[in-house]
C-alpha cells in the first residue's frame, strides 16, 4: 500500500489513484480515496450530543409528517362536488376548462374539410368487412397518424357476418299452388343498384336482412301491420290464423328482430318487410330526386341480431386464431329459423292489393297507391278460376367469418392520463351511408383535427384526461366493432373510462337538437349546447348575453323552446340502446351520450329520420340537397361535440350531477306504481322499501351536490393554506422557496381532492351494474327491450312474465330486491367516500 495512505496529512483531502498489483486473471483497475477529515455535522452527531440531535430531528420530521398527513386526510374527506371557489389559486385552475379555449377550439372546425371527408366516405358502398371498408380504415389510420395521435391501433376482429349470395340472389315471387312458373318475379329487389352505378366504384349488396335463415317458404299471406305483439293479439281476436303463412309487415315502431320473433312464435313460415308510403313517401310526387321521399323501388336493409356483438362469441372478443376461437369461444347463435326478406313498397302493393279476408282496421291502412282499404288475409282473392295463388320467399344468405377493423388513437391527458373520454363513430354502412354514418365519421375526423390544431397553437396545453378517438366497423350488422372493443378492454374501461360520446347520424333534420344520454351527464350537455350558436337562420334571433351587447340564439335556447321536459329544461331522452353506446353503458357502466339535429316531431315530414336511411339512396347528393345544404347543421354538431369533449376531458370537476339520476329514478318508481301497483299489491309485494332507499339516495345526492367547503377542524370555512399556518406550520416557510413549496403542495392537494370527487361520480354510475346471476340484465336501470328501452328491466320483465303465467311473483319480488340493493349501493358509494362529513343523520 502507498505510504500516503498511512500519512493523511500529505495531500490531505485530495483524491488520488494508484495502480494496485496487476491481477493477470482480470486486469482490474482500482481507484481509492484517502480518508477525509470529519466535518462539523459528523462531529455533532457523535456521542450523547448526537443522540439528542438525532432525536430532535426525528421529532421535527414526525411533526411535519403528522401535519401533512392531517392536511391530506382532510382534503380527501372534504365535502362533495366542489365548485371553483378560488381557494386553490390560479395556478391550479389554469390547467382546466376555459371558455376562451373552447371558443378557440370551435373556431378550428372547417365546413370544407367536413365536406371533403363526407364525399370520400359516401362515395361507394362500404359494408363491414368489404374491401372499401378496409381502405377507409387505412385512410382513418393515416389521418390519425398525421395528427400525431398516440398509440394508434388497428384492432382486427374475426366475426360471423351474414350476406346475400351474389350467384344465387334472394327472390320473392307470386306462384300458384300447382307449382307452375312464377306469375310475378320481384325484379325491384335489385333496383337499388342504380344509385351505386351512378356514384360509386363498388357494387352494392342486394337488399337483405342479415342473419335471416337460408330457406324457402311458401304460403298464404297475412298482413300484420307493424308486427308488434299487440298487432298479433288483434289478429288472434279476429280469428286470423298466422300458422303456415307468410306475414307481410311494415317497417318501424319496433326492431326488426322483435317483429320476426313474434311472427315465428305465432307459426309464420316467412316474413316480408316493407316501408309503407305513410312513413317513407307521404308525397309520392316528391320522391328522390324530385323530393326527399323514398322512391318506389327503395328497399331498406336490416339485421336480426338482438344481443349485440359477434353473434358466436358473446361476452368474449373475437380475435386470435380461428381454431382457438372455434374450440373455445364460438357457439351457435340463436336466430329465427324462418326466411326474412325486405321488399320495396312498389312490390308490397302488388301483394297487399290482392289480399282477401277481413278488412283491416282503418288505423292499419297505409298509403299504398290505389289501395283505399287494406285486408288481413290469409290468402289472395280468388281472381283466376280454380288457381290458388301464394307467395314464395327464397333466401340464400350465407354466413362466413370476416375480418373487421376498428381504428383507435389517443391524445394523452396531462393531469389524469389514465382517465378516458372515448369518442366513437361507426364507419360501415349498408350502402353509401351519407346520413348513416359518413357524416358522423367526417365530424369525428374534424373534431380530432381541431384538437390537433389547438395543441399546436397552445404548446403548454394538454387535455386533463386522455381522449380516445375510435372508428368502429360492423355497426349495421349489430354494433359488432364497438362491442368487441368493449369486451377486449372491459376491465380497463371499468376503472378508467369516464364517458363515451357516440357520433351516429348526427344530422337527420333541421329543427332542433335531440339528445339521448345517461342522466348523470345532462349538466355537461346543457352547458355545451349553451356554448354553440343555433345553426338555423329561422331561429338565429338576437338574445342578451348579459353584457348588453346581445348575441346569437344558442342551440340550447332553440332546444328548450321546442322540446322541454317536465323539469323545465330541454328533454334528454333515455338511450336508444340500438347504438354503439350500448356496450359501454350496459356492460361497463360508462355514462354515454348520443346527439343529433333532427326533424320536427310535430310535422309529417318524416317518421323518425330521412326515409332513405338504410337504403342505397342515402348518398352524398341526397344529404347535401335534402338534409343539410351547405352542411350548416353538420358543422354546428361538430362544434357541439368538440365543446362537449373538451368540457369533459378538461374539467377539474366532472360536470355530472347525481341529482339528475335521482329525478329519473323517482319518476320511474312513480310510473311503476301507476302501471303495476294493483298487481303488486295483490301479490303482497310492496315498493315501500325501494322508495325508502331512493329517499336516502336523494338525501345523500343533495349533500354531495352542495358547493365545496374547505372545513378545518374548527368547523369554520377557511383557506387551506392559512389553516396550515394556524396549525403551527409557519416554521416550514421561513424563506420564499419553502413557502412556494407549500403552495405547490396545496395545489396538488386540491387536484387530489377533485380527482377523488370525480372517482365518486364514476362509481355512482357503476353501482347500477349487477351480476347477471341475480338479475336479467347487467344494468338494473336500463336495458334494450324488444319494443324499445326498458327502465327497471328486471322488475318490468318479471312482472310481464308473471302476468302471462310464464314466471312467478317470487321472481318479481327478487328483482325488486336487486333494484333496491343497487340503489343502496349507489348511496353507499357517496356515504363511504365521505364518511367524515358532517351530515344530518336524521335525513339519512
Amino acid at each position: 500500500m502507498s505510504t500516503n495512505a498511512e500519512n493523511p496529512e500529505d495531500g490531505a483531502g485530495q483524491p488520488y489513484s494508484r495502480w494496485e498489483e496487476f491481477d493477470e486473471a482480470n486486469g482490474d483497475l482500482e481507484f481509492t480515496y484517502p480518508p477525509q477529515r470529519k466535518g462539523f455535522a459528523s462531529r455533532l452527531l457523535r456521542g450523547n450530543k448526537g443522540v439528542c440531535v438525532k432525536g430532535l430531528l426525528f421529532l421535527i420530521v414526525l411533526l411535519i409528517g403528522f401535519f401533512l398527513g392531517y392536511l391530506i386526510r382532510r382534503h380527501v374527506h372534504m365535502q362533495a362536488v366542489p365548485h371553483h371557489s378560488g381557494r386553490c389559486g390560479d395556478s391550479f385552475w389554469e390547467h382546466y376548462y376555459k371558455p376562451e379555449l373552447a371558443k378557440k377550439l370551435r373556431s378550428y372546425i372547417s365546413t370544407e374539410r367536413i365536406d371533403t371527408d363526407l364525399k370520400y366516405f359516401s362515395n361507394s358502398p362500404h359494408w363491414a368487412g368489404s374491401g372499401v371498408d378496409t381502405l377507409q380504415a387505412l385512410y382513418i389510420e393515416s389521418k390519425f397518424d398525421n395528427a400525431r395521435l398516440y398509440d394508434i391501433q388497428k384492432l382486427k376482429y374475426l366475426v360471423k357476418l351474414s350476406k346475400p349470395d351474389r350467384l344465387m340472389p334472394n327472390t320473392v315471387s307470386i306462384v300458384d299452388t300447382s307449382g307452375a312458373a312464377p306469375v310475378y318475379l320481384n325484379s325491384s329487389l335489385f333496383s337499388n343498384g342504380s344509385a351505386s352505378r351512378e356514384n360509386g366504384r363498388q357494387e352494392e349488396l342486394q337488399p337483405f336482412v342479415a342473419y335471416s335463415a337460408a330457406a324457402t317458404a311458401q304460403g298464404d299471406v297475412v298482413y300484420a301491420h307493424f308486427g308488434r305483439r299487440s298487432d298479433f293479439d288483434l289478429l288472434d281476436e279476429k280469428a286470423v290464423n298466422v300458422t303456415g303463412c307468410v306475414v307481410i309487415i311494415r317497417r318501424g315502431k319496433i326492431p326488426v328482430h322483435a317483429k320476426v320473433a313474434y311472427a315465428e312464435a305465432r307459426g309464420a313460415v316467412g316474413v316480408l318487410l316493407y316501408g309503407d308510403p305513410e312513413q317513407v313517401a307521404a308525397d309520392q310526387n316528391a320522391t328522390w330526386p324530385n323530393g326527399p321521399w323514398l322512391p318506389p323501388s327503395g328497399v331498406q336493409y336490416a339485421t336480426l341480431i338482438r344481443q349485440f356483438g359477434d353473434p358466436e362469441t358473446p361476452g368474449a372478443p373475437s380475435y386470435g386464431d380461428v381454431e382457438l376461437l372455434s374450440s373455445v369461444y364460438r357457439q351457435k347463435a340463436d336466430f329465427p329459423r324462418i326466411p326474412v326478406q325486405p321488399i320495396s313498397y312498389a312490390y308490397a302493393s302488388e301483394i297487399i292489393r290482392q289480399l282477401g279476408g277481413m278488412a283491416a282496421p282503418s288505423s292499419w291502412t297505409g298509403q299504398l297507391a290505389g289501395i283505399s282499404q287494406y285486408h288481413l288475409g290469409p290468402g289472395f282473392k280468388n281472381t283466376s278460376g280454380n288457381a290458388q295463388q301464394q307467395v314464395r320467399v327464397q333466401v340464400n344468405n350465407k354466413e362466413e367469418l370476416s375480418e373487421i377493423i376498428d381504428v383507435v388513437g389517443k391524445i394523452l391527458g396531462k393531469t389524469e392520463p389514465t382517465k378516458y373520454i372515448i369518442v366513437g363513430a361507426h364507419r360501415d354502412a349498408w350502402s353509401h351511408g351519407a346520413i348513416d354514418n359518413a357524416a358522423g365519421t367526417a365530424i369525428l375526423l374534424e373534431v380530432m383535427n381541431a384538437f390537433r390544431k389547438l395543441l399546436a397553437d397552445e404548446p403548454a396545453w394538454h387535455p386533463g384526461m386522455t381522449i380516445i378517438f375510435a372508428s368502429w366497423s360492423g355497426e349495421e350488422f349489430g354494433k359488432i366493432g364497438s362491442t368487441e372493443f368493449a369486451e377486449q378492454f372491459g376491465h380497463e374501461l371499468l376503472t378508467r373510462a369516464v364517458a363515451y360520446i357516440n357520433i351516429d347520424a348526427p344530422v337527420v333534420g333541421n329543427h332542433t337538437l335531440y339528445v339521448a344520454a345517461s342522466p348523470l351527464v345532462k349538466k355537461a350537455i346543457y352547458e355545451s349546447a349553451r356554448a354553440v350558436d343555433c345553426p338555423s337562420s329561422i331561429h338565429a334571433t338576437q338574445r342578451d348575453d348579459g353584457d348588453g351587447g346581445g348575441g346569437v340564439h344558442s342551440m340550447y335556447d332553440q332546444w328548450l323552446a321546442t322540446d322541454s321536459d317536465y323539469d323545465s329544461r330541454p328533454r334528454v331522452n333515455y338511450h336508444n340502446l340500438n347504438s354503439d353506446a350500448m356496450p359501454f353503458l350496459l356492460q361497463a357502466g360508462i355514462s354515454s351520450v348520443s346527439a343529433s339535429y333532427r326533424y320536427d316531431p310535430a310535422s309529417s315530414r318524416y317518421a323518425k329520420a330521412p326515409p332513405v336511411k338504410h337504403t342505397a339512396y342515402d348518398t352524398y347528393d341526397y344529404f347535401t340537397t335534402m338534409v343539410d345544404p351547405g352542411l350548416v347543421y353538420t358543422t354546428a354538431m361538430a362544434n357541439f361535440y368538440a365543446d362537449l369533449i373538451l368540457r369533459l376531458a378538461d374539467s377539474a370537476v366532472l360536470p355530472f350531477d347525481v341529482l339528475d339520476y335521482v329525478s329519473v329514478i323517482n319518476a320511474e318508481v312513480t310510473k311503476l306504481k301507476t302501471q303495476h301497483g294493483a298487481e303488486l299489491k295483490g301479490h303482497n309485494i310492496s315498493l315501500a322499501g325501494l322508495e325508502f332507499i331512493v329517499s336516502r339516495f336523494a338525501a345523500m345526492a343533495e349533500q354531495f351536490s352542495l358547493p365545496v367547503h374547505f372545513t378545518p377542524l374548527s368547523g369554520q370555512h377557511a383557506d387551506p393554506f392559512h389553516t396550515m399556518q394556524d396549525a403551527g406550520m409557519k416554521i416550514l416557510h421561513p424563506t420564499k422557496g419553502i413557502g412556494q413549496y407549500i403552495m405547490d403542495a396545496e395545489v396538488e392537494l386540491c387536484r387530489l381532492h377533485y380527482q377523488h370527487n370525480n372517482e365518486v361520480l364514476l362509481a355512482v354510475e357503476r353501482a347500477f351494474l349487477v351480476s347477471t346471476k341475480t338479475a336479467t340484465t347487467r344494468h338494473v336501470l336500463f336495458a334494450a327491450g324488444e319494443e324499445g328501452t326498458i327502465v327497471f328491466p328486471g322488475v318490468v320483465t318479471a312482472i310481464e312474465a308473471a302476468m302471462l303465467g310464464k314466471g312467478s311473483w317470487d321472481d318479481v319480488l327478487r328483482q325488486v330486491a336487486v333494484l333496491t340493493n343497487a340503489v343502496q349501493s349507489a348511496t353507499d358509494v357517496i356515504r363511504n367516500a365521505y364518511a367524515p362529513m358532517a351530515l344530518k343523520q336524521s335525513s339519512l
